[in-house]
């Protein structure tokens, strides 16, 4: 129910796939840790709960289901497109950076939560003008765009032709 739905709102919203993953579906994937950290700090109790729920996610999140979801499927090509690789790589190692700033100072302060937020909106920002960035990307460095996958390159220029 939920994938259709995202499905439907993407469409009644005209929001881009990309900004879609990284707003919907990642509230909607990222809501059981906002649940364990909000109980973790509200209850004294779960003190603990907080923080180790939310770096134990990203960790599991980015290591075990990407490497898991390979192993069950090793005969099916995965396409990657090196632009978007290169997009989300960026905003993860700036989260990462960000997030082991907050955490260093052991105390939370509305600086380092309002760095936190302004990074995810930018993030969102630049998914939402992806179709254009991209473009610009793919025709400054053709060598990165041909190291793609056929099935990633004749989605991508499907997708340029038809904007």
């Amino acid at each position: 129910y939920f994938v259709e739905t995202v499905h439907k709102a993407v469409d009644i919203l005209e929001i881009p796939e990309s900004a879609a993953g990284a707003t919907i579906m990642a509230a909607g994937s990222s809501m059981p840790e906002l649940m364990a950290g909000l109980v973790g700090y509200t209850f004294k109790e779960a003190e603990d709960a907080g923080v180790g729920t939310v770096v134990g996610s990203l960790i599991f999140n980015s290591l075990f289901i990407v490497g898991a979801s390979v192993w069950v499927s090793p005969a099916q090509k995965i396409g990657i497109d090196p632009f978007a690789l290169l997009r989300d790589s960026i905003f993860y190692i700036a989260s990462v950076l960000c997030a082991l700033v907050a955490f260093s100072t052991g105390q939370a302060s509305w600086a380092t939560s309002l760095c936190l937020m302004l990074l995810y909106i930018l993030y969102v920002a630049v998914n939402m003008k992806w179709s254009s960035i991209e473009f610009q990307l793919r025709v400054r460095f053709p060598a990165l765009g041909d190291a793609a996958p056929e099935s990633v390159k004749a989605k991508s220029a499907q997708k340029q032709l038809s904007e």
